[in-house]
This record gives C-alpha cells, sequence and structure tokens, in this order.
C-alpha cells in the first residue's frame, strides 16, 4: 500500500500527471469556444466529475497516510526498545533506518496536490461563469459561429455557413427570424417570401416569373422543339404535346351547327375530353384563331358551346390553354345575349385577320369550357 502512495503522488506531481490536468482545463476552453453550449456544460460536468474523484482519492490516501504514519511510529518504537544501550560493548548493533523522512515528503506532496486541485476548481468554476455569460446573449443571423446548433439554438430553421448564421435552404429572413417561404400558389407577401428562384407574389399568391413554368419555375419549353415523349414538353403554356417528334398544341377537333369543323387548342387531343380550348376555325383551307375585340364573356361562350353540341358552357379569361400569339387569326367584336344558337347570329364586327401574330394586344383568344348536362 505504502508503495501504491508513493506511485500516485508521484505520477500527479511529475511534468506528465500536471499535463493531465492542465489538459483537461485545455480541452474545456477550446470547447467554450469551439462547440455548441449544451456539449460545454456537458464536458464541464466531466471535468469536475473527475476532479472530485481525484479529491475523493487524494482523501483516501491522505487517511492511509495517517494510518501509516501511525503504524510506523508504533514500529519505531518497537525498534528502539530493542536497540542497545550506547554503553553496550556490541558496536555492530544498530537499528533499521527510520521512515521519517519519506512520512515528510508524502505530506509534502498531499499539501502540493490538494492545493492544486483546488487551483483547477477555481479555474473550471471561471471557465463555466464565463460561458455562462456567453449564452446569455442570444445569436442571431449575421452573429459568429462555429456548427449548425449554434444557430439553430437561438434562430430557428437557421444553420452555419462561413462562420456566420444565415437562414436555411427553403427559408426567407423576415424580423430577424427565418421563415419558410411558399410554394407555387401559396400565399405570399413579397417575392423573397416564395420558394423557387424565378417565382414571385403576384396578386398575394407565389407565381413562376415570364419565361418559367411548372410546380418548380422550370424553363419553359417553346413549340417545334424535339422530344420523345409528352414529360420532355413540360412545363409549358399553353400545354404541349409530343406530337411526330415536336412538341406542339394539343388539339381536338369538333363538328359544329352545319357540318363546319372546328378545333379547340390547347386543352387536349383526345376526342373524349374535347369540351375546352381556344377556338380556332377554318375558312379556304386555312386555319384561324378567333380573336374577340369585346370582352368575351360567359353569354358569348355559352353560344359557342351550344353551336358545338353541348348545352352549357362558360368563358376561359385567364389565359389556361393559351394566349393565341402566334399563328393567323381573325378579330372578331361579337356581343351575344346568350340566347342565340350558333355566333353568327350573334351582333358582331369584322376588324382584321392577322397573317401570322396571332390575336393583337387589344383582344384576347375565344376561349370556351363546355358541359354536358
Amino acid at each position: 500500500m505504502l508503495a501504491t502512495v508513493v506511485i500516485i503522488f508521484a505520477f500527479l506531481n511529475t511534468t506528465s500527471g500536471s499535463k493531465y490536468i492542465d489538459t483537461m482545463i485545455y480541452e474545456a476552453c477550446c470547447t467554450c469556444q469551439n462547440e455548441s453550449f449544451v456539449t460545454v456544460d456537458s464536458r464541464l460536468d466531466d471535468v469536475l466529475r473527475v476532479l472530485s474523484q481525484l479529491s475523493s482519492s487524494v482523501t483516501r490516501v491522505s487517511n492511509r497516510q495517517q494510518e501509516l504514519s501511525i503504524q510506523l511510529d508504533s514500529i519505531a518504537a518497537r525498534m528502539d526498545s530493542a536497540v542497545p544501550s550506547p554503553d553496550s560493548d556490541s558496536d555492530s548493533a544498530v537499528g533499521p533506518p527510520r521512515q521519517d523522512g519519506l512520512l515528510e515528503r508524502l505530506t509534502e506532496q498531499h499539501r502540493d496536490l490538494v492545493e492544486r486541485l483546488d487551483g483547477v476548481a477555481k479555474q473550471v468554476g471561471n471557465l463555466s461563469a464565463s460561458c455562462s455569460a456567453e449564452r446569455a446573449e442570444p445569436r442571431q443571423l449575421g452573429s459568429p459561429c462555429r456548427q449548425d446548433a449554434d444557430c439553430a439554438t437561438d434562430v430557428a430553421l437557421s444553420f452555419c455557413s462561413e462562420g456566420v448564421c444565415v437562414c436555411s435552404e427553403g427559408t426567407s429572413e423576415d424580423a430577424g427570424q427565418c421563415r419558410r417561404q411558399s410554394q407555387i400558389s401559396e400565399p405570399c407577401e413579397r417575392d423573397a417570401d416564395c420558394a423557387h428562384h424565378h417565382a414571385l407574389c403576384a396578386g398575394g399568391v407565389c407565381a413562376c416569373g415570364a419565361g418559367f413554368g411548372g410546380d418548380d419555375c422550370r424553363p419553359l419549353v417553346a413549340a417545334g422543339t424535339s422530344c420523345s415523349a409528352d414529360s420532355e414538353c413540360h412545363p409549358s403554356r399553353p400545354v404541349l404535346s409530343c406530337l411526330l417528334g415536336r412538341c406542339a398544341e394539343p388539339f381536338c377537333e369538333l363538328t359544329a351547327a352545319g357540318g363546319r369543323p372546328v378545333r379547340l387548342a390547347g386543352h387536349s387531343a383526345s376526342p373524349a375530353d374535347c369540351r375546352a380550348g381556344r377556338l380556332v376555325v377554318t375558312d379556304a383551307g386555312r386555319w384561324w384563331q378567333l380573336c374577340d375585340a369585346s370582352p368575351w364573356t360567359d353569354a358569348d361562350a355559352a353560344v359557342a358551346c351550344r353551336e358545338l353540341g353541348f348545352p352549357i358552357g362558360s368563358a376561359v379569361t385567364d389565359g389556361r390553354y393559351g394566349d393565341g400569339r402566334t399563328g393567323p387569326a381573325r378579330v372578331l367584336s361579337i356581343r351575344c345575349s346568350g340566347a342565340e344558337r350558333t355566333l353568327s347570329e350573334c351582333p358582331q364586327r369584322f376588324v382584321t385577320n392577322g397573317a401570322s401574330g396571332g390575336c393583337p394586344a387589344d383582344s384576347a383568344p375565344v376561349t370556351v369550357e363546355c358541359w354536358d348536362i
């Protein structure tokens, strides 16, 4: 046991033993600078736990030291009684060496170790107070950071990027906080509220900017682009289908009253779904986009659908089936009451024929959605 005591004191008072304690303090300091505060608290607890264990060990060693001291004193007393007196004729009777020097060294080392442990405890206490003071100041967007947890603790949906706290992808900064961005057709207040790069806030909802479409605002595909499947022609306005290896506007053909063929463009190429789209008429062997120079109304659309064989219908003015800005166009000014059987019975005025520019800016394509009862 005496040898064990000597080894413990010897180690803790050597350069290696001193570096062991210094390393614990250094790691805790680095932790305070480089890691999250939750981790700092955990590491400080580890240091304090080790110090507590060392203190307990020193206490046990001190108690054992006192026991050894008593035993050594007892041994020395017995040995003194066995040593011959100075008047003895025996010159060879020499008692064993006393252990006072060893006890003195152990006592001194014990005292030094206790003082060192007290100093370590004070350093750890100061470190904990310093970290607590730093933690009392919450981080903000733009504050320095070393890892994501430094930012997310105080600002939700943020992370550490290039040493500063910023909002994560899919969020935008709003009054110092990170707010989830809106998808297409979701409510918004400003362009920054919209998640996609080419989206903007229009009419209180997110929408794709000019030249982009689809749920993720991809560049629109132009008619005439090479393709091998319909998916390669999306997104587009109007919707394009892959027809004969090229992206083209789908259309279906109906027979209007009097046997005249009529096309509905921009919705579907399926005869079974031929009920909506822009009205395209034929004249002298040529197809013309029909345009209305006066506001296109539900009464006008009801007459057009009736002419196509549907009992009811409504006008479409939001361009969902295309804007009719390409190809030959015939511009009329149509004013139906809604009771007519065909558009030709409605009061109308011929305006102009356009060779290839589609409906002029001051007119709109005649567009309908028709239903069966």
